[in-house]
C-alpha cells in the first residue's frame, strides 16, 4: 500500500461502544500527526451518528422486507 504516515480514531455509539474505525493514511509522512489526529477525533462523533443511522435504516428496512414478505405468503392469515 505504501503508506508513510497514519492517524487513527475509534467511533463510538451514544453508549460508548466501538463501532467502528476512521483512518487516514498518507504515502508520505505526515507532518503534524497530532493535527490529524485532532481533525479526525472532531468528525468522530458525526460519522459514528451517520453510521448508527446507516444501520437503523439498514435493519428497519429488512424489517419491512421480512413482513411483506410474511404478508404475501399468508394472505389468509389476514
Amino acid at each position: 500500500m505504501g503508506a508513510e504516515g497514519y492517524a487513527g480514531v475509534r467511533l463510538r455509539d451514544a453508549s460508548g461502544q466501538i463501532q467502528g474505525f476512521m483512518a487516514l493514511i498518507t504515502t508520505q509522512p505526515m507532518r503534524y500527526p497530532l493535527l490529524a489526529a485532532s481533525v479526525l477525533e472532531t468528525f468522530a462523533p458525526r460519522t459514528a451518528a451517520e453510521l448508527q443511522r446507516k444501520r437503523a435504516e439498514e435493519a428497519l428496512r429488512e424489517s419491512e422486507e421480512r413482513y411483506r414478505t410474511f404478508i404475501s405468503l399468508n394472505r389468509d392469515a389476514m
